[in-house]
């Protein structure tokens, strides 16, 4: 005969195993829609994934971006500290001095000779 205390223990015992099993289903549910499984890529690896690219992409275009923008600027801009990016006027003399200190057209011409005519004759 049963006594009383061994049907509750049984019982007992199985609410544990589902109460565990419940829990981990659940853990292993998180473990999942964070890191995905091998179908699915996880939202907390495409976090992270972005994040990553993100900051790379902001380590290499801060700098371009950067000396572009100054490259507008007049002498004036570049002394007032108001003035970050955007400059007051878009001044291209900037350009036109480089592009004269340079002989631009001069060493493009050259250029495209030095690079273009082995080209044409290895066709």
């Amino acid at each position: 005969m049963k006594q009383r205390g061994e049907g509750n223990k049984g019982r007992q015992l199985q609410q544990n195993k589902a109460v565990t099993l419940y829990k981990r289903s659940k853990k292993d549910a998180i473990k999942r829609f964070l890191f995905g499984s091998k179908d699915k890529e996880g939202i907390g690896k495409q976090t992270v994934v972005y994040v990553l690219l993100f900051s790379i992409g902001f380590v290499y275009l801060y700098p371009l971006l950067y000396m572009i923008s100054k490259s507008f600027m007049s002498v004036d801009d570049l002394l007032d500290t108001s003035i970050n990016w955007l400059p007051s006027t878009l001044y291209v003399a900037n350009y036109e001095n480089a592009a004269k200190a340079m002989d631009f057209w001069n060493t493009l011409k050259d250029s495209i000779i030095v690079a273009g005519v082995p080209t044409l004759i290895n066709m």
